[in-house]
């Protein structure tokens, strides 16, 4: 009877068994089943979003009702984690001040020291690490004033490269050091980790560096042997913090106040809609496979409108899917002030409508370049007013900040475009061949999406935080402009970084979900590709 009563309830809620769903719901809990389980089963097949129940969802439903009350904390960290899985997250977290653009120097090196004490807070998590001299530790380090005339003992050191006339000083806020780096390595102190992995990052003025070496007394320097940029590997700790914490815990760790967010949701239909806020917008969108990356999108050219008019030709053609998001990556205009009537923006909006059956569920979002209207040259980027450059935008067309962090089926994706790379890889102190190996890690051990010198305009520094890595990232998409190796994709320390290319080139990223065994990866194509 109960059995009968839970088919009813299901299937008033448009919830389904499919498959070995009901027979698997009979070998778990028999035929005659006890009165209050439909009730509970039904709860949490509406609150996980189950549309149809097989064996997995029957055997997930079970434990949570096994774990206890619909209260308990489990079940909402459950509930919670399914939901993220189903989502495209948007986190714009930062807002300028749109009239004040002014910085000064102090502003500049308290960005510096904020950046120091940020590497210093994860180089503490990582166990391999001891901050304040002790003999037996093999990486213990010290501080500058410590090791600043210090003789007879070697000394690991860590601050920002600076220069003052021909020297250069490391520095840490408190104190600085002259350091003298002839015949001075520059490699990793855990070369045996992975032997395969690129182990040398670029150094610049304004570079988080560590040093190794001891103080000559004669000469008034700091002796450097071996220089590196900081490395550490704790995305595996925070992830494993993330999948184990109690609800309490969780939100504790919620920097952007998402989770808590998503936790308010009471229905579907309410979690449908687009939450539109300072710092979240939340999309859910789970009958996705892949997202598309066009970098160097532009709206003076009608050439970037043809070629998107062809990917989506050739998706069609070969019974593709479509994506669940098209992110277009600026330089759209390089007017001072865009007028979409100047503009091909109306013409993307033609192609869009043109192919609106097949694209009916797909987000454009638009990211402007650091060239970008307003402020050209300047980081980090608020979002774009999209009817300076399109008459009419549809509904599925959004404006996102540069940088723009997404979490997207819980995967953490930062999307970048600052041109920093030739930039840095031209300035090391010292001068090698670099790959793009080295820029990438380079950006991720200094957990920095600027140029370390930070030449570049910007509204004031004291937004620089911005431009700060989170260090559980899953995918940095760098789609910087260079004159060589501009599109390639590579993993260090299990974190993905991809270039997409130059979409009027005809290249273009991908980053694709396997959605049963919850797995990411990106790649780089070409429209000629077939």
């Amino acid at each position: 009877m109960e059995q009968s009563n839970l088919l009813k309830m299901l299937n008033y809620a448009n919830i389904h068994f499919r498959k070995d769903g009901l027979s698997r719901f009979k070998e778990l809990h028999g035929q005659y089943i006890d009165r209050t389980l439909p009730e509970k089963f039904v709860y949490f097949a509406k609150e996980l979003n189950y549309a149809y129940i097989e064996k997995e969802q029957v055997d997930k439903i079970s434990e949570m009702i096994k774990q206890g009350k619909q209260s308990n904390s489990y079940d909402q960290v459950t509930i919670l984690q399914e939901r993220i899985k189903k989502s495209i997250i948007i986190l714009d977290y930062f807002e300028l001040d749109r009239f004040t653009f002014q910085c000064t120097p102090k502003d500049k090196y308290n960005m510096q020291l904020n950046r120091l004490a940020h590497i210093t807070q994860l180089l503490r998590q990582d166990t391999r690490y001891v901050f304040g001299y002790q003999s037996n530790d093999e990486i213990s380090i010290s501080s500058i004033g410590t090791a600043n005339g210090s003789t007879d003992k070697i000394y690991y050191i860590l601050g920002i490269l600076i220069q003052l006339g021909n020297n250069y000083y490391l520095s840490d806020g408190d104190d600085k050091i002259k350091i003298n780096l002839q015949n001075a390595h520059n490699k990793s102190f855990f070369k045996n980790d992975n032997p395969e992995q690129v182990d040398i990052g670029l150094a610049n003025l304004g570079s988080i560096l560590m040093m190794v070496g001891e103080w000559n007394d004669h000469h008034g320097y700091f002796q450097v042997t071996n220089f590196t940029i900081p490395f550490f590997n704790i995305k595996k700790k925070i992830k494993l913090q993330m999948k184990n914490s109690d609800l309490k815990e969780i939100l504790q760790i919620d920097t952007f106040g998402v989770y808590k967010k998503i936790l308010k949701f009471n229905s579907n239909l309410e979690y449908q809609t687009i939450e539109r806020q300072k710092s979240l917008n939340i999309y859910q969108k789970d009958d996705f496979d892949k997202i598309w990356i066009l970098s160097n999108f532009s709206l003076e050219s009608l050439l970037s409108i043809q070629l998107f008019e062809n990917l989506i030709q050739q998706s069609i053609e070969y019974k593709l899917m479509p994506p669940g998001a098209i992110f277009f990556m600026g330089q759209f205009s390089s007017q001072q002030i865009p007028n979409h009537e100047s503009l091909y923006g109306n013409e993307l909006v033609k192609v869009v409508k043109h192919f609106s059956e097949y694209l009916q569920k797909t987000l454009l979002f638009f990211i402007p370049s650091y060239n970008d209207f307003p402020l050209a040259y300047s980081m980090p980027k608020t979002p774009i007013n999209l009817s300076l450059y399109i008459k009419e935008p549809t509904q599925m067309m959004h404006s996102l900040s540069n940088p723009c962090r997404l979490s997207i089926k819980g995967f953490n994706i930062i999307i970048v475009r600052n041109d920093i790379s030739k930039e840095i890889r031209k300035n090391h102190i010292q001068s090698f061949q670099a790959g793009h190996e080295h820029l990438c890690e380079t950006i991720l051990s200094q957990q920095y999406l600027g140029t370390f010198q930070s030449n570049q305009v910007c509204y004031k520094w004291n937004y620089d935080s911005a431009m700060y890595l989170d260090p559980s990232v899953d995918l940095i998409v760098l789609c910087d402009l260079t004159a060589d190796q501009f599109k390639y994709q590579t993993i260090i320390n299990d974190t993905q970084v991809m270039n997409p290319g130059n979409f009027q080139k005809q290249d273009f990223g991908q980053i694709s979900f396997n959605n049963k065994k919850q797995t990411i990866s990106c790649f780089t194509s070409n429209l000629n590709q077939k």
